[in-house]
């Protein structure tokens, strides 16, 4: 018997004989449902076909021969009483996307209107409320003040979310919105349970995912400086009348706001303020929530926000003292949204809520510490004026890192290197300026002359991150002590800095250029542009000046003189264009051909005479990679190929004094390049190809061509103009669907191809046309691969694929729920919500630790995973192969004779099969060795679960009657590779 009701959440009904749960087939269409699986029968000999498994194609059903000579055999034993639910797949949700900032939403409705609403995306309320935006259509529109907000008062019924994060369940409260406050009430005629001051609310919107169906369709969240609100009333038309006073009401507020009632006290105010979690440099520390606030040339934490109006800050930083790093692009912890703010005392480890939020975050640092040491500069003296000596050394000491010697460790250094950016000892200095000052340029505190900007290096600099990178790969013992012979001192310096035998580049060094020089300038990150300078962008590599040119514009003072004192000077302004001037163009076969070379307007341009009035071929400036210098000749690396079909372009002019004129020139475009233009390197992407977006109504879009690569799906105009035009975080989408459901372009739309897919984030759908249908099948494995659920399991970081191993670790944690587990159905929402936050990032999936979650919901979740495979853990020609064992019993497995070619067939499994097999062997172990039998009749724990998972593992459909022998046979199969000792691995025995 199957279980009589589903998760209370979901809006499916139950399934019934007549009505099988949705099941998705090979081609991402419904198949037919699932069925309770059998124990299987004794199997009698059968003919096989044996063939080699190719994990592409894994996903081919078991050979019909088989599974006619299966159906013949006798019957098994009894199925087990005990039921094993199936979840359900999440199919596409009732989101429609006419354009990113309207959202139709599918409801019933009462009267004979219109059956379709169009609520705003969840961005800021003034969208919703201001006169310009558009409200709730086909409901009365709030134009300045309607009748319901000239009240100002509201009360009424409404389902509020519980907990804090809102992950507890639906009440039913009585809400009372009058004198400024959103109170509610278990029982109206008492004491009210909570308080929302109006003076504490922040935004007001929408609950898109609410909007799918079920019986809190109609919600709306209410965001407050401490937490956020989740509400759901029983009409749109409720919600609306709820939402559209209290935005009015949070409007007024901001409007009237008296600026003596701001809270913070010397933070009140702030240039920026938001939420975002901290930890430690252990990574074992929990990541804690923290309330930010910047202003002026300080940040603040605080444990909360009525800490900060308290203004009892948890630390209190200035940015003279910070240095900023944020991740490589692409990466986990940039995917993740994390950065780090290293001071003059601890290290913060921290990430943002959102990928925005990151930005903004980072952009109010970096404009901190740019103001920080503007007003250094404003407040000290200027860089004309000569600073007292003993007055610059107090300086340079406000980062206490620099009161130690960088090299040695004694007390209170007056030497430093102004190129290099370090402090040290008179001891050291003497072995530095035997060195050379090609190596470090010595100057001393309290006899040289400083300017603020020279102060403002050391600062920034700093002795502490100056060896975290010359020191990076320091062994122990090695560094010398004050007391350390002038041979041992001159041997370590030497090696230190000269042989650069202990320091670490953040990456390869071929990855440094003149193009990432310049983009890190936005990122203030001194240490990085020495690190460029180390690599060997110096000041005689072709563009360079455009780098020194740019830090002077920004105001970066630092930046500037560490260019500055090595070697990087600024030149004369390089011209926008260049005249006409004759070359020779090398061909494909070798030969030089004459052409006439011109830049200008952004085209270089490829003329066949002096007087030619049109070019025989331009290449935009976007389409410029790099420029290379050979000596008589120079090339340049293209994004499209040109006129001799290739992406390299050699060049030579006839005057051969030409040649590091135009590099110069051509290398400073370059650099003047954005970094999204010219730059994109489609050869690292995972697919790439021209697709057709669908918008509203059906209407097809300009063809753009798209790219996959970090989990993003990333768009721009052409090969030939590879300029971004946006993107797709891969991440955030709730599911990636090889079809398009009827009406998710609008009631009216029409539109019919092969080719289309569909893409739904929790605030959008994307509709894609890739023209036929194996292209969509290519677009949608390659999309899929950016996330876990549904991508292929050798795509996974690990050959365990976290979510497995996250899932299994949890619900053995589970003792109590053993005798229950795999058997009842789970909490729709919740899996949804486990789902997304394992695609987003499973590494760092902390929702399982946070609890919250029953067994059922994380049971369901595991089996989940394995249904979305796109190719079944286990081979079909396992099947086969058991199909020729003679008197095969299910119930004595462990003694069976296999033939060689069985073991050989297991054991050439792909190592992220088996160990993903062997981890669930152990999964299953451990459940039946703590709970050996279940129910009343005392059946075996161990069989129940191999029934379970045995179809599951074989990506086999029990409901089709044609499986059924192979369903049978697929339970012993994994019955026999978790239990017999030729196949079950070490731990498993």
């Amino acid at each position: 018997p199957r279980p009589s009701s589903h998760a209370s959440s979901s809006s499916t009904p139950p399934p019934t004989p007549t009505q099988p749960k949705p099941r998705l087939s090979a081609d991402g269409g419904e198949a037919s449902a699932v069925a309770p699986p059998r124990l299987p029968p004794k199997l009698a000999p059968a003919p096989a076909s044996p063939s080699s498994w190719n994990p592409a194609n894994a996903k081919a059903a078991a050979p019909s021969r088989l599974a006619e000579a299966m159906l013949q055999k006798k019957k098994g034993p009894p199925r087990p009483p005990m039921p094993i639910h199936r979840p359900q797949r999440n199919h596409d949700s009732k989101v429609f996307a006419g354009s990113k900032s309207i959202v139709a939403v599918e409801i019933e409705d009462d009267d004979d209107g219109a059956d379709y609403v169009a609520l705003p995306a969840p961005k800021r309320v003034s969208s919703l409320f201001s006169e310009s935006g558009e409200s709730i259509k086909k409901l009365e529109t709030y134009k300045g003040q309607s009748t319901v907000v000239s009240q100002r008062t509201l009360t009424g019924f409404l389902s509020k979310k519980g907990g804090k994060t809102g992950t507890k369940g639906w009440d039913k409260r009585w809400f009372d919105l009058s004198d400024g406050e959103l109170k509610y009430f278990k029982d109206k005629e008492k004491k009210a349970n909570g308080v929302i001051p109006v003076s504490q609310m922040v935004d007001i919107r929408p609950t898109i995912s609410g909007t799918l169906g079920g019986k809190h369709a109609h919600r709306f969240e209410l965001d407050t400086p401490d937490r956020t609100y989740y509400f759901s009333a029983d009409t749109v038309a409720e919600m609306t009348e709820w939402m559209m006073l209290i935005g009015a009401l949070i409007q007024d507020k901001d409007k009237n706001k008296d600026k003596s009632e701001a809270v913070g006290g010397e933070m009140s105010d702030p240039d920026k303020a938001g939420w975002i979690q901290i930890r430690g440099n252990d990574l074992r520390q929990k990541w804690v929530r923290h309330y930010l606030a910047i202003k002026g040339d300080s940040m603040c934490f605080y444990g909360s926000y009525d800490e900060f109006a308290k203004e009892k800050a948890s630390d209190r930083i200035n940015f003279l003292f910070v240095n900023l790093k944020t991740p490589v692009a692409g990466s986990k912890k940039d995917r993740n949204n994390q950065f780090q703010i290293l001071t003059n005392g601890p290290t913060f480890e921290c990430r943002a809520e959102s990928a925005g939020e990151l930005k903004s975050i980072v952009g109010a640092i970096q404009a901190g510490i740019q103001y920080a040491y503007s007003q250094m500069k404003s407040d000290k003296t200027t860089d004309t004026e000569k600073i007292p000596n003993v007055k610059a050394l107090e300086m340079m000491r406000e980062n206490p890192n620099n009161i130690i010697c960088a090299d040695c460790g004694a007390s209170k250094p007056d030497w430093a290197s102004i190129n290099l950016g370090v402090m040290f000892c008179l001891d050291c200095c003497g072995i530095h300026r035997g060195l050379g000052v090609h190596i470090t340029k010595c100057r001393s505190a309290m006899m040289d002359e400083w300017s603020t900007s020279l102060i403002s290096l050391l600062v920034g600099i700093g002795n502490r991150n100056s060896n975290d990178f010359w020191e990076c790969a320091l062994p122990d013992g090695v560094k010398p002590t004050l007391t350390a012979t002038n041979e041992d001192r001159a041997s370590y310096i030497r090696k230190k800095y000269v042989d650069r035998e202990f320091a670490t580049f953040r990456k390869d060094v071929s990855e440094y250029t003149i193009q990432t020089m310049k983009l890190n300038l936005k990122t203030d990150d001194l240490m990085l542009t020495l690190e460029h300078i180390l690599a060997g962008i110096g000041p005689d590599h072709p563009g360079a000046n455009a780098v020194l040119s740019e830090a002077t514009k920004l105001g970066l003072d630092a930046h500037a003189e560490l260019l500055r004192q090595n070697g990087f000077e600024l030149t004369e302004d390089v011209p926008d264009e260049r005249e006409r001037e004759a070359f020779q163009l090398q061909d494909v076969d070798g030969s030089w051909k004459a052409v006439w070379i011109e830049y200008g307007g952004g085209m270089l341009s490829l003329l066949p005479a002096a007087d030619a009035l049109h070019p025989d071929e331009s290449v935009p400036a976007g389409a410029l990679k790099a420029v290379d210098d050979m000596g008589e000749h120079f090339e340049l690396a293209l994004a499209t190929p040109v006129v001799v079909g290739s992406t390299r372009l050699a060049l030579r002019p006839v005057n051969p004094e030409s040649v590091q004129s135009w590099v110069i020139f051509l290398s400073s475009i370059v650099a003047e390049l954005p970094s999204s233009s010219g730059m994109f390197d489609f050869a690292s992407c995972s697919k790439v190809g021209m697709l057709t977006r669908i918008g509203g109504g059906g209407v097809p879009q300009k063809p753009r061509l798209f790219a996959v690569r970090d989990a993003q799906l990333r768009y721009f105009t052409s090969r030939e103009d590879p300029q971004e035009l946006g993107c797709i975080d891969c991440r955030s989408l709730r599911s990636i669907m090889p079809m398009v459901s009827p009406g998710c372009l609008g009631p009216d739309a029409v539109f019919e191809s092969d080719g289309a897919f569909s893409l739904a984030s929790e605030d959008a759908l994307f509709v894609l046309d890739a023209g036929t249908s194996e292209e969509k099948l290519s677009w949608v494995c390659a999309l899929r691969n950016t996330q876990v659920f549904g991508a292929s399991i050798d795509s996974q970081t690990t050959t365990v694929p976290f979510v497995v191993d996250q899932c299994c670790t949890f619900l053995e944690s589970q003792e109590s729920a053993f005798d229950q587990l795999y058997a009842m159905p789970g909490d729709r929402e919740r899996i949804d919500e486990l789902k997304v936050a394992f695609n987003r990032d499973a590494e760092q999936c902390q929702l399982l630790a946070a609890g919250g979650y029953s067994a059922n919901d994380v049971a369901n979740l595991l089996q989940l995973y394995f249904m979305e495979l796109p190719a079944p853990l286990l081979p079909p020609i396992l099947l086969t192969d058991l199909a020729e064992v003679d008197d095969l019993d299910f119930d004595d497995l462990a003694s069976l004779t296999l033939s060689p070619r069985i073991v050989d067939t297991a054991a050439q499994l792909p190592d992220s099969n088996r160990d993903t097999l062997d981890r669930m062997s152990q999964h299953v172990h451990h459940i039946a060795k703590l709970c050996p039998v279940y129910g009343a009749e005392g059946a075996s724990t161990l069989d129940r679960l191999v029934c379970v998972f045995g179809p599951l593992l074989f990506g086999l459909d029990e409901s089709n009657e044609a499986n059924e022998a192979a369903v049978s046979l697929a339970t012993c199969s994994v019955k026999l590779l978790w239990t017999h000792p030729a196949l079950a691995t070490h731990s498993t025995q």
